[in-house]
């Protein structure tokens, strides 16, 4: 055991670049945290800036969930490389994109990143019992299911594993505000109707993401053996499910909010509300995304200039979209 630990130590720079930290602790996880408070707290009225924030900061549980949400993150990419490597996915994608992978460079071994995964899974499931809440460890506890079923089940089903991806990164932060629930001891966590919405909104975006990022990588699946949307349906059909799934998304955050305004305008409270700032972000944030999706769509997924900035522009459009529920 001890020159086991000791191997892991001393590739600890190369299992670290697996879990991927530009995505996961980074700004977009916590930005998911703090709006999951945000909307459990605004559902029991507190919502004055001084109590968001301090309660943000002091609580120990939140912390806790933060990091539970992390670790699931950080086991997702670390068994996403790890199936790929067996599935030589990832040397395909170092040829074609020159993309460098830490198990295809021969850096790490596939047996010491199956250890790390044990250690990942084992920290997880012991950080999810301080959790507070029952929904709380439920959601963390299906998210480390789920990076489990993706990789050996999920993965090989066309559009299933885009459906599992999708719901992982949504949980986020429907964890976050469960816990905040929790901690308050007010209201239900299951009837927060600004949380369930923010969920269908994340899942319906990411969604659209991933099957733009596989018809991307449309060759290099087919080559590997993996049946994604693109490879068996074509990309052109694979644009149309992705359009499809932006014009969902579209809809769920646009038009309760300009029903909103309706009401607002009706009432005559114009000036003290917030349902058209946040209205003008949804209108701005899912706008921005059916333009990109569109030209997925025209190009039939095939133009792979038009693909990138469909998916690196997609990063500005979620936090957007994250102001449209603030």
């Amino acid at each position: 055991m001890k020159n086991d630990n000791s191997r892991i130590w001393d590739h600890r720079k190369e299992l670290w670049r697996l879990t991927r930290p530009a995505k996961l602790p980074g700004i977009r996880i916590f930005l998911f945290h703090m709006i999951g408070v945000y909307l459990a707290m605004a559902n029991t009225a507190i919502t004055g800036a001084q109590e968001y924030w301090v309660f943000l900061a002091s609580e120990p549980k939140l912390w806790l969930t933060f990091l539970s949400v992390v670790l699931v993150s950080a086991t997702s990419m670390v068994i996403n490389d790890y199936y790929d490597a067996k599935l030589g996915r990832d040397a395909l994608k170092l040829k074609e994109h020159n993309q460098r992978k830490a198990l295809v460079e021969g850096d790490v071994s596939l047996p010491m990143t199956k250890r790390l995964l044990t250690y990942l899974y084992a920290i997880s499931l012991m950080v999810m019992s301080f959790l507070p809440g029952v929904a709380t460890r439920l959601t963390v506890n299906s998210g480390l299911i789920m990076t489990y079923l993706y990789t050996v089940h999920l993965k090989p089903v066309p559009l299933l594993k885009n459906v599992a991806c999708a719901a992982l990164i949504a949980m986020a932060p429907l964890t976050s505000g469960f816990a905040t629930i929790s901690i308050l001891g007010k209201g239900n966590v299951w009837l927060v109707r600004q949380l369930w919405s923010l969920f269908g909104a994340m899942f319906w975006g990411v969604l659209g993401r991933e099957i733009m990022m596989d018809c991307k990588d449309m060759v290099i699946d087919r080559a590997a053996g993996v049946k994604t949307i693109p490879v068996l349906w074509g990309q052109a059909k694979a644009a149309s499910v992705a359009l499809l799934t932006t014009v969902i998304l579209s809809a769920l955050t646009c038009l309760p909010l300009g029903k909103e305004c309706w009401n607002v305008v009706q009432s005559g409270n114009i000036r003290t509300n917030s349902a058209f700032r946040r209205f003008s972000f949804a209108i701005l944030g899912s706008g921005m995304m059916l333009r990109r999706s569109w030209q997925v769509y025209k190009s039939e997924g095939k133009a792979t200039g038009v693909l990138e900035r469909a998916i690196n522009e997609s990063s500005l459009t979620v936090a957007l979209l994250l102001a449209s529920f603030i």
